[in-house]
């Protein structure tokens, strides 16, 4: 049904060949990265002149994430399907779909969930729940200037006792359907490796939505002097 020139195209603009859609289709099979509830598909309408169709429809697609607090998510859009008919059958050669802006409060109160998840899971210091946060091309650079990757700030973590932290000002701001920035104040004491720490600044951090769930992908910290 796939011509061998075929191309896909999401709502994030990315062009995928036909090889390339076909092993990301066979990489979520062997690896399920979230579930699907639903698929809708309404007012399509299909349009043939000579040897080219085309096919038009809104979409509604509900699914959901595989972790135990995850909820379902509801994404709608436009799709536009190009067809070519090739030795007399018609063959699939260019889709498109496009996704409609959400609600941003409720992805706003989304965000912020997830920012008081990472909150909880640094004092209850679970690794797991820490490593899901953390998006695989996550850094953190440091008060100082240190650039920290994730498999480095993972290492860190086990070395790290939290004793108290409390975070407040949080204030998010919704890049798009996918991206956030968070701002704040934290203050965290605890010690790490048996050094005692007491600090106070401020953060910024870059949230991604990915694998059905929000993400944090870059961090900063400034101390704030006291």
């Amino acid at each position: 049904m796939l011509a061998e020139y075929y191309t896909f195209s999401g709502p994030g603009g990315k062009i995928q060949t036909r090889a390339e859609m076909l092993k990301e289709m066979r990489d979520e099979i062997a690896k399920p990265t979230f579930k699907n509830i639903s698929e809708v598909s309404d007012n399509v309408k299909v349009h043939v002149l000579g040897n080219t169709g085309l096919v038009t429809a809104s979409w509604t697609s509900v699914s959901q994430g595989l972790g135990k607090t995850d909820e379902p998510h509801t994404d709608k859009g436009q799709y536009t399907g190009i067809y070519e008919k090739d030795g007399g059958k018609w063959v699939l050669i260019r889709e498109i779909f496009t996704e409609a802006p959400h609600d941003r409060k409720r992805m706003e109160a989304e965000v912020l969930a997830a920012s008081n998840a990472f909150d909880a899971v640094m004092l209850s210091r679970e690794k797991a729940g820490y490593e899901r946060l953390l998006n695989a091309d996550y850094t953190y650079t440091t008060e100082d200037g240190q650039l920290v990757t994730r498999d480095q700030e993972l290492a860190h973590f086990d070395g790290l006792t939290i004793k108290s932290v409390e975070t407040k000002d949080k204030k998010i701001r919704i890049i798009s359907n996918t991206s956030a920035v968070e701002t704040g104040i934290y203050h965290v004491i605890g010690d790490y490796k048996g050094k005692s720490f007491d600090q106070t600044g401020r953060y910024t951090t870059t949230w991604i939505w990915k694998d059905l769930r929000w993400q944090v992908i870059a961090d900063h910290n400034s101390i704030v002097k006291k």
